[in-house]
């Protein structure tokens, strides 16, 4: 029996997040509907059920980072 595979997001903080910008990161997540969230030392990693949803979520995400979630990067993860 195989693992399954989800489509995911890493969001890493380039520098260390203040607790609003990682709640406001959390509460963006949220409206994807993720399966999961799983933090990380410097970061969460965000689990999706299809790589659309996944996609949908980047996306709206990657719109974020410029003003309301600075110091964030991106990855998709398959």
């Amino acid at each position: 029996m195989s693992a399954r595979h989800y489509p995911a997001i890493d969001v890493i903080w380039r520098e260390p997040a203040d607790e609003d910008a990682g709640d406001r990161l959390l509460a963006h997540l949220d409206d994807f509907s993720p399966a999961a969230i799983e933090e990380l030392a410097n970061g969460v990693r965000a689990f999706f059920t299809t790589t659309s949803d996944r996609d949908r979520a980047l996306h709206s995400v990657m719109a974020a980072v410029g003003s309301a979630l600075p110091h964030a990067e991106l990855s998709a993860l398959s």
